[in-house]
């Protein structure tokens, strides 16, 4: 087994009853429980390239409600053409000399960090390199990730009420309290811009939008949160609670702040996903003119369009990316 697997991840081969038959793998990704033991193991565990020790269910609320919760749904989050254009865009990355000359001081350093590296994955660190660059420097890591403080782990009772008496907004998922951090002026402009424009353009249709002090709950995955805009079309509904929780969007905005851009565009934009009624998701970037636009497909699939210029397509209403930005002091484009 072993061996056909390294055949695999090595080769993209697989001999099946001794004839070589070609596979078509472009990424690989794995969960244990445990650490390998053992050379032979630790060979196949050399091959993942990026590794993360997940704490998640040392926490007793994650942990019960993998134990007694519904199976999550499974949808694909990165299409095959959104792979290959990043994978192109990567490869584009120029390493300079700098950087490489650099690698083997920080090699010679590693073990007296008490870390060891293969050379195949010193081979490999200037491709995830480029990767990194490619996101715009922001770190590749989810335990870097910068997201809202945590207040505790509470029951959702005890996370309703919580809500309710403290200032501020909060969100909770499996059991933990997050709380919502304040935002820089260019967050709020963009967040009056896209009011405004919406709102108007909708007046008189079917839909509306709602904003930013409206919390929404998604039922799929158990996430209460705070949009900072949302739109319903035809009848809200709402789950009975102080204040009231709305439960049907149909479109969710986010603007993307410096602090919280990846918890938003990774965690938060994975449970909109799940939720049967949304269609449309739209991350607005604060700092540089970029407006991400991710939309359901009838299959259920998701086509992801990068906007920098020109116009943005919302509920079949074109929005100029002046209108949005429009007295916004945005950073240099990096």
């Amino acid at each position: 087994m072993l061996n056909a697997l390294l055949s695999v991840i090595n080769e993209r081969v697989f001999h099946n009853d001794g004839a070589p038959v070609r596979c078509p793998l472009v990424s690989l990704f794995a969960a244990s429980n445990e650490l390998p033991e053992g050379k032979e193991l630790e060979a196949l565990f050399d091959r993942f390239l990026l590794r993360f020790d997940v704490g998640y269910l040392l926490v007793a609320a994650n942990l019960r409600g993998v134990l007694v919760g519904p199976e999550p749904a499974i949808t694909a989050t990165l299409t095959m053409d959104e792979l290959r254009r990043a994978q192109a865009e990567a490869a584009s990355v120029k390493i300079t000399d700098d950087t490489v000359d650099a690698l083997p001081a920080i090699r010679d350093a590693c073990p007296g960090e008490g870390i060891t590296a293969s050379d195949r994955r010193w081979k490999k660190s200037p491709s995830t390199e480029a990767r990194r660059r490619r996101s715009g420097g922001r770190p590749c890591y989810p335990d870097r990730v910068s997201r809202p403080a945590t207040v505790g782990m509470m029951t959702e009772a005890e996370y309703l009420e919580y809500d309710r008496s403290h200032d501020g907004k909060y969100e909770y998922l499996n059991g933990e309290v997050v709380a919502m951090a304040g935002v820089s002026d260019a967050h709020d402009r963009i967040q009056v811009n896209i009011t405004v424009a919406l709102a108007n353009r909708l007046r008189g249709g079917p839909c509306r939008v709602r904003g930013a002090d409206l919390r929404v709950r998604l039922d799929e995955t158990g996430l209460y949160c705070y949009p900072d805009l949302t739109i319903v079309r035809g009848e809200p509904a709402f789950a009975a609670t102080r204040p009231v929780t709305f439960l049907n969007p149909w479109v969710i905005i986010e603007v993307l702040s410096e602090t919280t851009e990846e918890y938003d565009r990774g965690t938060k934009v994975a449970h909109y996903r799940h939720r049967a009624s949304v269609d449309l998701i739209l991350l607005i970037d604060s700092q540089h003119r970029m407006v991400e636009r991710q939309q359901r497909n009838p299959d259920g699939t998701w086509t992801l369009s990068e906007h920098t210029t020109g116009k943005v397509v919302i509920l079949e209403h074109e929005v100029p990316l002046d209108e949005l930005y429009d007295g916004v002091a945005l950073a240099a484009t990096p």
